[in-house]
């Protein structure tokens, strides 16, 4: 985790970089403050978050495309994170410029943020997967950050 400057995605301002978005950084303020109020994200070892977010995005776009045939153009894909992962990607990418930009991550936060349990991940997710910091997620970012491969 690199310390220096970064941005709010709640607003413009560059701030200095305090408060870690790591998932480890998560999960020690989630279990510090008591998990019975917040989530408590379960991290890899290298302070990505696990599964449970993909698992979420799978199911949503599973009831989504439910029935629809252009779900089969995705079975080249090796696994349903990668299905779920790559969908919510090409989904939150409005202007299809094959990169998600800070007016696009509001439907993913509005989206996640519906479900109690992964409301801070979501909220979080976007400037956490944002890891070069040019406030624009590329779907590499987006893979890497979900912890999937392409």
């Amino acid at each position: 985790l690199v310390i220096g400057q970064s941005y709010d995605e709640e607003s413009s301002e560059i701030r200095e970089e305090s408060d870690p978005t790591d998932c480890l950084s998560d999960r020690n303020v989630a279990l510090s403050e008591g998990y019975h109020q917040l989530y408590v994200p379960e991290c890899t070892p290298d302070g990505r978050y696990q599964k449970e977010l993909l698992q979420f995005l799978h199911t949503k776009m599973s009831e989504i495309i439910n029935g629809n045939s252009s779900f089969n153009s995705l079975a080249w894909i090796a696994s349903k994170e990668e299905q779920a992962a790559t969908w919510s990607f090409v989904v939150f990418d409005k202007n299809k410029n094959k990169m998600l930009e800070k007016s696009e991550w509001k439907a993913f936060k509005d989206m996640v943020g519906s479900v109690k349990g992964l409301r801070k991940c979501g909220k979080k997710l976007p400037r956490y997967c944002d890891s070069n910091k040019d406030r624009q997620i590329s779907m590499t970012e987006w893979l890497e950050c979900l912890n999937v491969q392409q």
